[in-house]
């Protein structure tokens, strides 16, 4: 199973609260260069060819990533609160667009992002 990164609330014994969609939102609408998703992803089959098209769920985001001149989707939604994305390969290093969009939703929504083995990130 692919490595994710989760940004999610905190109350003050640990335990993860949920981030109203509304809040989301907001962070979203606020953040240069991530937007709402404009519509399913379409992604082709590598051994087929086939288009499988995986659909959107509100408060889904894409992100500019100015090196592909594209917006490509980025960020997940879950009905439990929290927004889910898999870390780009540059996630670590100190200019990597991801991050510092990750970052700044986090820091929005008085959040924290959260890998799956519990570590955290800034």
């Amino acid at each position: 199973m692919p490595y994710e990164i989760y940004i999610e609330r905190r109350d003050e014994d640990g335990r993860s609260v949920a981030i109203a969609i509304e809040k989301w939102i907001d962070a979203i609408d606020s953040t240069e260069g991530v937007r709402l998703s404009q519509g399913d992803v379409n992604i082709p089959n590598p051994r087929t060819g086939e288009i499988i098209a995986i659909p959107a769920n509100t408060g889904d985001a894409e992100v500019f990533y100015e090196a592909q001149n594209a917006w490509l989707p980025t960020f997940r939604w879950s009905e439990s609160g929290r927004a889910s994305f898999k870390p780009k390969a540059d996630f670590d290093t100190l200019d990597s667009q991801q991050r510092r969009i990750a970052s700044e939703l986090a820091r929005k929504l008085d959040a924290t992002m959260v890998g799956d083995e519990g570590e955290l990130y800034s």
